[in-house]
Formats: C-alpha cells, sequence, structure tokens
C-alpha cells in the first residue's frame, strides 16, 4: 500500500462551503422570476410550496439511486414536468439558480482559500468532487475565490450522472487525474 497522498479531493458542501438559509426577500423575489419565466399562475406561496415537495421527492430519489440529473432534465421531469418541455429545458439552468437562491445562500468559509492555496504550493495535486444540482455554481465560486486553478479536476454529480457514496464517481476524479485511488 502506498502511503504517498499524491493528490487530495475535496467535496463542497460542508468542506469548503456552507449553507445558510436564504432570507425572505430573496426567496420571494427567485420564486416570482420563475413564475415570471414560466408563465405560472396562482399564488407565490402555492408555487414555492409545489417546488418545494417536488424537490423534496427528487433529492429522496436521487439519494435512493445515486444518480444525479442534469438541469434539464430535474426541471422536465421532477420540478416543472407540466409545463412545456422543451421552454423549461432551454431555461433549466437559470431555474435551478434561480430555486437554488430561493431555498438558500451558499458561503465559501473564510479558511478555504487560503488551505487551497497552501495545499497547491505544497504540490499537491487537487480536485473536487462534489453532489450537486448545478453544473454553474462551484465553477463560479471557484472563478470569485481565484483558486479554479488550482483544481486538476471539478467532478460535480449532475454532470457525471452519479452520486455519492457510489465510488465511480470518486474513481472518475482519479481517472481524470490519471493517478490511481490509493493516492
Amino acid at each position: 500500500m502506498n502511503d504517498h497522498i499524491e493528490a487530495i479531493l475535496f467535496d463542497i458542501g460542508g468542506t469548503l462551503r456552507s449553507s445558510l438559509d436564504a432570507d425572505p426577500a430573496r426567496k420571494e423575489a427567485s420564486i416570482s422570476r420563475i413564475m415570471e419565466l414560466t408563465n405560472a399562475d396562482g399564488s407565490m406561496q402555492d408555487f414555492a410550496a409545489l417546488l418545494a415537495g417536488r424537490a423534496k421527492s427528487y433529492i429522496r430519489w436521487a439519494r435512493e439511486t445515486l444518480v444525479e440529473l442534469k438541469e434539464s432534465e430535474l426541471w422536465t421531469k421532477w420540478m416543472l414536468p407540466d409545463f412545456p418541455a422543451a421552454q423549461v429545458s432551454e431555461m433549466a439552468v437559470q431555474l435551478n439558480q434561480l430555486w437554488r437562491d430561493a431555498t438558500g445562500r451558499r458561503e465559501i468559509f473564510p479558511e478555504t482559500k487560503e488551505i487551497v492555496l497552501e495545499l497547491f504550493r505544497r504540490g499537491y495535486r487537487l480536485g473536487i468532487v462534489s453532489n450537486t444540482v448545478s453544473s454553474v455554481e462551484v465553477p463560479q465560486a471557484l472563478r470569485r475565490m481565484e483558486i479554479s486553478g488550482c483544481f486538476e479536476t471539478v467532478v460535480l454529480s449532475c454532470n457525471v450522472g452519479i452520486r455519492k457514496p457510489d465510488p465511480a464517481i470518486l474513481l472518475e476524479a482519479t481517472r481524470r487525474m490519471g493517478i490511481g485511488p490509493e493516492s
């Protein structure tokens, strides 16, 4: 067995960032915008409850199956299956970000940048493997922190269709980095 650590794979949620409750005004604005984009009828509270119930069902399914869907499939099959699929699919990334803004704030831990830069300076090869329904949040956060160049690979469950704890998602990261899992 190799005792030499060559690479470090980070998770995002709870490791490099936290999730906090959304403030009510931001939640209301995000839900209202989703309703505008989709021409949804009814009250904002009813629509928000509908989306919350559907999101909860999807999360339960994803955890049971260890499958993650791309934003377009998430929104056409789970979140808004009763809306025109072509329209929803075209706006899925935007709808998803609005929904994520409505359900919480994701904040990078203050020490994240310093730790990542120090590990990178020490010669560790870095990667990210994260369960997420968003293909854009993690890359945007890394760019904002100016550390995206420190990571050789970013493997997001919504892009590869696999969720942790399925080891295949971790093995995909090591494959992309060209290293054995033992390193």
